[in-house]
């Protein structure tokens, strides 16, 4: 049975109540759904349905909106999701955030760990402050404290744990990075990130300098779909479930992910201005990322460097940091401020640069090495000074990277 309430010839409005009520009647469910108009107080649209199986009304609740009315270009947006009742069960340990996945790197007796949050509305977190001992804290657990070569670093107990580091949120990255030095790296260290009363905890290995092999796991290119969008495991690989199990089998020691752990157009079209919605663009895509290696990355050391779709660039030849008009030019389509913040997600936790002196428009690097396993890495950046080959070889003339010109020997 369906009632429709609304004045012929005008749209919805701009804000709708929507509410679903279920009763279980004899061995079925009888279901009952309404769209409220806030600002008129009225039905506007409602449906039931008597004799739903009980299977029928069992899983996840989720709220999707497709182009409505006919000939709009876009939906609807939903907040304030509430349930309740005794046919509902809560699993808080399914949660996903506030702390999306921590990233570290150990190295040298440093030890530097970046969790990732999304984007938070001004009231939910004091913003580019250091936050208050009740926020933001990363904390370590006996017995790792044999040496008591971090005791100094302690600075508050709660129950078995120990706040040895803070940080400050960031407030385009969404992210708090910690650095504790005088790391025992002979001995595995729980850990857990503590932020506003939710924690993500997990393990810091002991480096394994003196094992007679390491094994390195590598990642490069992270898509989430293939086209044509079949709604089953051919079509959508998001969250990656089987990589991530056959990953773990191999029980790696470090991981490398090493570039494109986010595709612009994956998934969701996307966004490059204003910045502000680029940011936000960004962390929608780089929020599937982190829901893929969380687990993976909570106790391994992680090696992640972004390319040029992390910076919404395809083919980038960085030309020291300078400002693209166009694809080929060389330098950085999107603004500095867009590229700082992709790079605080995915490098923060890397050992400190080599020289951190940042290239042209205020762009900061990253580059330096890490030592674990017995092993010295080199961590390199080289888009961010490649010259463009349209610039540089213009008898070329190249396009995307590709010469056109006929008998060119490159």
């Amino acid at each position: 049975e369906r009632e429709m309430e609304h004045e012929e010839g005008r749209g919805l409005p701009a804000r709708v109540r929507f509410q679903v009520y279920g009763q279980p009647r004899g061995g079925a469910w009888h279901l009952y759904a309404r769209a409220f108009d806030v600002a008129r107080a009225r039905t506007i649209a409602a449906a039931t349905l008597p004799h739903a199986a009980p299977a029928d009304v069992a899983g996840g609740i989720a709220l999707v909106s497709h182009r409505a009315p006919t000939g709009a270009s876009t939906g609807y947006a939903f907040s304030d999701l509430e349930g309740w009742g005794e046919a509902i069960e809560t699993h808080p340990e399914r949660e996903f955030g506030p702390i999306l996945a921590c990233l570290h790197t150990l190295s040298r007796g440093r030890l530097r760990l970046t969790a990732q949050l999304p984007p938070l509305a001004r009231d939910d977190a004091p913003v580019g402050l250091l936050l208050v001992p009740s926020g933001a804290q990363f904390q370590v657990r006996p017995p790792a404290w044999g040496d008591g070569r971090l005791v100094a670093r302690i600075t508050e107990t709660v129950g078995p744990w120990r706040t040895v580091a803070r940080a400050a949120l960031d407030p385009d990255a969404s992210t708090l990075t910690f650095e504790v030095d005088g790391w025992d790296d002979t001995a595995k260290t729980p850990y857990r990130v503590y932020f506003e009363g939710h924690v993500f905890d997990g393990v810091v290995r002991k480096d394994p300098k003196d094992e007679d092999e390491i094994v390195l796991a590598a990642f490069t290119g992270t898509k989430h779909f293939t086209g044509g969008l079949r709604w089953n495991h051919d079509g959508i690989w998001f969250p990656h479930a089987d990589l991530v199990t056959h990953v773990e089998a191999h029980d790696p020691d470090l991981l490398f992910f090493s570039g494109d752990q986010i595709y612009e157009g994956d998934i969701t079209g996307v966004e490059r201005r204003p910045v502000e919605r680029a940011i936000l663009d960004y962390h929608d895509k780089w929020r599937r990322f982190c829901c893929m290696v969380r687990d993976l990355a909570r106790d391994r050391p992680t090696i992640c460097i972004p390319d040029d779709h992390d910076v919404f660039h395809g083919n980038l030849w960085g030309a020291r940091g300078r400002r693209a008009r166009r694809q080929d030019d060389g330098g950085y389509l999107m603004p500095p401020r867009f590229v700082i913040m992709v790079q605080r997600t995915q490098t923060a936790h890397l050992p400190r640069p080599f020289d951190p002196t940042p290239v042209e428009q205020g762009i900061g690097v990253y580059y330096t090495d890490l030592v674990y396993g017995g092993v010295s890495f080199a961590i390199l950046e080289d888009r961010k000074f490649k010259s463009s080959p349209t610039v540089a070889v213009p008898a070329g003339e190249f396009q995307n990277g590709w010469p056109q010109a006929e008998g060119f020997d490159p």
